[in-house]
């Protein structure tokens, strides 16, 4: 019989308004309904959509037939409060160039974004996760510097710059890879180097740094002295209170990832997100682009979210010094 009680005491504890993870939870809510308004007002600021879709020689009789067609004769807080009741439901509108609804399109171009961006993602965070402690175990010798070379000429290459050597390289010269397009293995290949390139060069550096500051606390110092082998410090002491300086550096990435192909897709012609974004852009196409740039925003609000909670989870005291 203790059972339900047990339940309900959890679940109020938990919708504490004073709760860590509550609170995180509704920064999010706030922080999203900022980046929706943000997002609208800049598109509405940046001109009458009819007048730069039709063009500065519309007939004031088409540009009036616009305006009412989109809902752009009214008010700008009504055009807001019905753009906010269809948002909710996940109805974006319709694009203006390809005549359906936006979140259809987004989803026919997702997938295409994840499959290159997930990969990269494991790739970057693992690889720069070893050699991050690599370096910091042979701090000042010879493997940690080349690795610290290593990770700044990759940090300094700019990705728009890399890619473009790749193709120039590896498809214009040997003609080995194909320059665009996803749909073989192959188109894989430069569009993940390009981007591994920079985003392993962060995570090596940012987790060599962790490790290094960690090392050098004196509980390492007494594990040392009392011959606990390295490799054991490393995993079961270092790591874990590495754990939120990763969890950082990693929660700003994923968040990013969605965002953070627009360089490398357009470079790469990637019918993904990134490209598509930039083509309606050129194509004055502002549901779709509105749409995007609310996608992209809420990716980052929910990657923070997740990181907010792990924290809460990982390290008690930050909880703890948020509800108390």
């Amino acid at each position: 019989m203790r059972l339900p009680g047990i339940m309900f005491k959890r679940l109020f504890a938990f919708m504490d308004t004073r709760s860590y993870f509550f609170v995180k939870l509704i920064r999010a809510f706030i922080t999203a309904f900022l980046i929706l308004v943000i997002s609208f007002l800049m598109i509405r600021s940046s001109g009458n959509p009819a007048q730069i879709y039709l063009g500065d020689e519309a007939r004031p009789e088409a540009v009036e037939y616009f305006n009412r067609k989109w809902g752009l004769d009214k008010p700008i807080f009504v055009q807001f409060t019905s753009y906010l009741s269809q948002a909710v439901k996940g109805d974006f509108g319709n694009s203006l160039i390809k005549t359906r609804p936006v979140s259809e399109i987004i989803m026919d171009r997702l997938p295409a974004t994840l499959s290159l961006m997930i990969p990269a993602a494991i790739i970057s965070i693992v690889l720069g996760v070893l050699m991050g402690m690599i370096a910091s175990l042979h701090y000042k010798e010879l493997a940690d510097t080349g690795i610290l070379i290593g990770s700044t000429l990759g940090f300094s290459l700019p990705n728009f710059f890399f890619g473009v050597l790749l193709i120039f390289f590896f498809s214009i010269v040997l003609g080995w890879l194909p320059a665009s397009g996803n749909s073989t293995i192959s188109h894989y290949i430069m569009p993940l180097i390009a981007i591994v390139t920079a985003d392993l060069a962060i995570f090596t550096r940012f987790s060599r740094a962790a490790f290094i500051d960690i090392y050098e606390h004196h509980y390492i110092t007494g594990f040392r002295s009392l011959g606990v082998r390295e490799s054991r410090i490393l995993f079961f002491q270092a790591l874990p209170n590495a754990a939120n300086a990763l969890l950082t550096i990693g929660g700003f990435y994923v968040g990013s990832l969605v965002s953070g192909a627009i360089v490398t897709e357009t470079i790469f012609s990637w019918p993904g997100l990134g490209s598509l974004l930039i083509a309606s852009v050129k194509a004055r196409d502002f549901p779709l682009v509105q749409g995007l740039i609310l996608l992209f925003g809420i990716s980052i609000v929910l990657a923070n979210l997740a990181i907010d909670f792990l924290y809460g989870i990982v390290d008690p005291r930050i909880r703890k010094g948020v509800t108390t």
